[in-house]
């Protein structure tokens, strides 16, 4: 299922309905309970993180422990993927909470550290404080009530900065826990008080409880039975009217243990039955144990010594499961140390230095570490998945046995988008639920629940910011919620992955070598016998060519002379016959006596125009002549000369002054006085003229006025560049391609050679042991490109 695109949660509606349950949370309990978890149904359907955030937080304040923590995980997990820091922090808190109703004191400790951390960062004070109280009573569980006292004092103090009513109630409530078992009864009431006046202030009726509970407590203690008993009733009558179990299953601890004092033995043991019913559904593992030992001690009164015995021994095994989430069993940690036990970190620390890792293929070492990462986890089952063409394909799957398993379908396409992105930035993902997790619900949809993933941490390999492949935990059935413990081992098999892969690309890099350069040995040592006599025939071969170019090129220009040449001299001929008839016309009939004035005239006339005719086609044959032998490298016999570049090219533009003028075309030369060229001058005076007769002719056409650029810079290489621009009609892709062959012209027929470019270019390349570039576009003007050494060579090229 998609998203919506506008969730639950942005409505006015979400808005009215969280009011209308914070009314009832502290009154109505189950009422309140029954509207969250339909909101909460709501909001996972439509992956609506804030709604699913906001239900789950709320009903962490009806109760906790083990049978909250899996949805305060979900919510955990969603408000660091979409960087939701307050929600972060304030999910911490409770988790930690969670932890220490269920007697894990580890989990919770490193819980509320990092919430500590988080609502410092997100400028949480009110959590910093929960924190602050729950770390507190860790100290109180642990037996250091001196140091959970100065905990609790340090949270009233923030609180009342804060101006937080409630917070303050709850602080006080803990101090109070404390300062009791310090024995400091009166400053203990001191503190209950006040916590139910302010419960009652705020109509808080589920605080009230708590409060009336701890003040029966302190009376208890103080042997005031009826002021205890009046205390305790009323705390257990609005506990369980509320549904704050938690305050109910300690009420009726508390009454049991007074009516035991009081020697009502048996509505003692009907309380601490009733008591024992309500702390399981509570998850509160610390009322349990107390109830299981007053248990025992109510039925060793009455004689039934076999449930004595029965509650005592159950007392016994929840006290050290209580106590082992403190600290290793003796025995555990004496086997640990003697290495018969390996640990997470022994385990990596193998890894890391077994060479195989290194030194096996893809499937090898993909399976080492699925292997390894079962076994430091505690999983069913590891899988391991190579990055391909925007694609996630599963390498190898293996479970904690070492069987290989069938591989996961290829994960591919804009589904999984966001997932990809993350993979590819380096972010672990961590998916306690991974049908609900923001980046992996998709995939749930896809695969994993087919496979009854429920829970997933996916770390990236990456190697030099390429991400290449990811390293998959899977945990079958059920939700986890991943430690901080876990994560961490997670991230350091990661580390070990990324050194594995490195590893063995360098092996097939090397390996890759070591085969061309056999390959190189081999080819160098058949060449090398080859070689000379290649260098023979080709030596022979590139005279042949040097010939045969010689001669295509002659051959191409002739070609092309003779048919520029054949039209003047078919004209000239055409005229020649013309007249010839028109003469002998006339002579027969000057013979006959016949002749007329008018047809002298005509004659005349029409010798005129044939005479006319003949001699501007022997002009136009005389100036191809002429034309062609320009292009020959003999028209300049001279040695180079020291040339002031700006001094010829001014000459040139001077030469045209009266048609620049005229045409309003201005000239631009951007050359220093000190460019000096050693070279040939007639060629160099040839090229410029051909190039500004070129703008004129073909460049500003009907054109009202132009500019023409040259300039010059010296190259790194020791060369001088020549930019020669105008913006003129430009010149198309298409014609670019025989603007410097020799007869083309786009004025053929109006007394054009087309030789200047093709000139230009024989020359450039020539005799001046250059280059030329042509770059234009249509409309936008020309730019010729003249790359010269600043000394010609002294011989032709």
């Amino acid at each position: 299922m998609l998203p919506l695109l506008q969730p639950f949660s942005s409505t006015p509606q979400f808005a009215k309905l969280i009011a209308q349950i914070e009314l009832r949370l502290h009154n109505e309990r189950e009422q309140a309970q029954q509207q969250l978890e339909a909101l909460l149904r709501t909001s996972r359907a439509e992956h609506d993180a804030v709604g699913v955030i906001a239900a789950i937080e709320m009903l962490s304040q009806i109760s906790y422990g083990n049978a909250r923590i899996d949805l305060q995980y979900e919510a955990l997990q969603m408000a660091q993927s979409h960087h939701l820091f307050d929600a972060e922090a304030r999910l911490l808190q409770l988790i930690g909470k969670a932890y220490y109703a269920s007697a894990q004191y580890r989990e919770a400790i490193q819980s509320w550290a990092r919430c500590l951390e988080v609502a410092e960062l997100s400028q949480q004070y009110v959590t910093w404080v929960k924190a602050k109280v729950g770390l507190g009573q860790i100290y109180d569980a642990l037996g250091d009530h001196h140091s959970a006292v100065k905990l609790h004092r340090e949270a009233i103090a923030r609180c009342e900065h804060l101006n937080d009513r409630w917070l303050l109630l709850q602080a006080h409530i803990n101090l109070g826990v404390n300062l009791h078992k310090l024995r400091r009864s009166d400053e203990a009431l001191d503190s209950f008080n006040f916590a139910l006046d302010t419960a009652r202030e705020l109509k808080h009726a589920d605080d009230e409880a708590e409060a009336l509970m701890r003040l029966g407590e302190v009376h208890l203690s103080r042997q005031a039975f009826a002021r205890a008993m009046t205390a305790l009733d009323a705390a257990g009558v609005i506990a369980e009217r509320t549904g704050y179990r938690w305050a109910w299953a300690q009420t009726l601890l508390l009454r049991a243990e007074c009516l035991l004092k009081m020697a009502r033995t048996n509505e003692a043991l009907q309380l601490a039955n009733q008591g024992l019913i309500v702390a399981e559904q509570a998850g509160a593992a610390h009322v349990r144990m107390r109830l299981l030992y007053l248990l025992s001690e109510i039925c060793e009164q009455i004689g039934d010594l076999g449930t004595a015995l029965q509650m005592q021994r159950q007392g016994q095994a929840l006290d050290r499961k209580i106590n082992q989430s403190t600290q290793l069993a003796p025995l555990e940690q004496v086997a640990k140390v003697a290495g018969l036990l390996q640990n997470s970190d022994q385990i990596l620390l193998d890894l890391s230095s077994d060479p195989a890792l290194e030194q096996g293929d893809i499937a090898t070492l993909s399976y080492q570490l699925c292997l390894t990462a079962c076994k430091v986890l505690n999983l069913a089952q590891a899988s391991f998945w190579l990055w391909n063409d925007e694609s996630l394909d599963c390498q190898v799957r293996t479970n904690a046995l070492g069987e290989l398993l069938k591989p996961g379908p290829r994960v591919a396409g804009e589904a999984f988008a966001s997932l990809f992105d993350n993979l590819k930035s380096g972010e672990m993902i961590i998916a306690h639920s991974a049908g609900q997790h923001l980046y992996t619900w998709r995939w749930s949809e896809y695969a994993l629940q087919a496979q009854d993933i429920q829970a997933i941490l996916l770390v990236p390999v990456r190697l030099n910011e390429e991400f290449i492949a990811v390293l998959a935990f899977e945990h079958l059935g059920q939700q986890r919620n991943w430690l901080r413990d876990e994560i961490q081992h997670a991230h350091q098999l990661g580390l070990l992955a990324v050194r594995a892969m490195a590893q063995h690309r360098q092996n097939l890099d090397q390996q890759q070598i070591a085969r061309l350069n056999t390959q190189l040995i081999e080819q160098n040592d058949q060449l090398e016998t080859r070689v000379q006599e290649r260098t023979r025939a080709l030596s022979q071969a590139s005279q042949k060519l040097i010939q045969a170019e010689k001669l295509a090129a002659l051959g191409h220009l002739v070609a092309g002379f003779a048919h520029e040449l054949n039209t003047p001299l078919g004209s000239i001929l055409t005229a020649a016959t013309t007249f010839s008839d028109n003469s002998r016309e006339m002579n027969q009939q000057l013979q006959l006596g016949a002749l007329k004035k008018s047809q002298v005239e005509q004659y005349i006339v029409e010798g005129l125009q044939i005479a006319d005719l003949i001699e501007r086609n022997a002009q136009r044959s005389s100036d191809l002549i002429r034309d062609l032998r320009q292009l020959s490298n003999e028209r300049s016999t001279q040695a180079p000369e020291s040339i002031v570049l700006a001094t010829l090219l001014g000459e040139q533009v001077a030469r045209l002054d009266g048609i620049l003028r005229a045409r309003h075309i201005t000239v631009e030369l951007a050359i220093a006085r000190d460019v000096f060229l050693m070279s040939f001058r007639p060629e160099l005076e040839l090229i410029f003229q051909q190039l500004l007769q070129n703008s004129l002719l073909h460049g500003f056409t009907g054109a009202a006025g132009g500019v023409i650029q040259i300039h010059a810079q010296a190259l790194h290489d020791g060369r001088l560049q020549i930019r020669y621009q105008d913006n003129g009609a430009g010149v198309s892709h298409e014609l670019q391609k025989k603007i410097f062959e020799p007869f083309y012209t786009t004025q053929f027929g109006q007394g054009r050679s087309g030789l200047g470019l093709y000139q230009v270019y024989s020359i450039v390349h020539g005799k001046l042991g250059g280059e030329i570039s042509l770059r234009s576009e249509v409309g936008q003007g020309l730019e010729i490109t003249l790359t010269l050494p600043f000394e010609a060579p002294m011989t032709l090229a």
